[in-house]
């Protein structure tokens, strides 16, 4: 059974300690990108974070437009952020740099590939 397979393969101990990984990862990403702290932002991608979050726990790239730390932004897409990753609240990068009126940020989310 097939879903069986899959329950007893995301059951094992190495995944769940994967997912606990990354999750804490991604934490440490967000609070990064939400304080404009690139030098920590680039140890936790360095590290696995990834760039686009964790299960609707919040989209760094969001946070960091958001946040006004363009700094950030531009590191979140050297490393492969998505221009189409939506919030919780169904908030996309491109919204977020639209209500943000700095020219800059639009700018850098409008130029992503595929952020259109």
């Amino acid at each position: 059974d097939d879903a069986a397979a899959v329950a007893a393969l995301f059951s094992q101990q190495p995944y769940s300690e994967h997912v606990r990984r990354d999750r804490k990862l991604h934490a440490v990403l967000v609070r990064a990108a939400r304080n404009g702290d690139v030098p920590l932002a680039a140890l936790a991608l360095d590290t696995g974070a990834p760039p686009d979050g964790v299960g609707g726990t919040g989209v760094p790239l969001c946070t960091a437009i958001e946040a006004r730390h363009f700094a950030i932004v531009h590191l979140l897409r050297e490393r492969g952020a998505s221009g189409k990753t939506m919030t919780a609240t169904l908030r996309t990068p491109l919204m977020a740099a639209a209500l943000s009126d700095d020219v800059r940020l639009l700018r850098a989310v409008v130029t992503m590939p595929g952020a259109a």
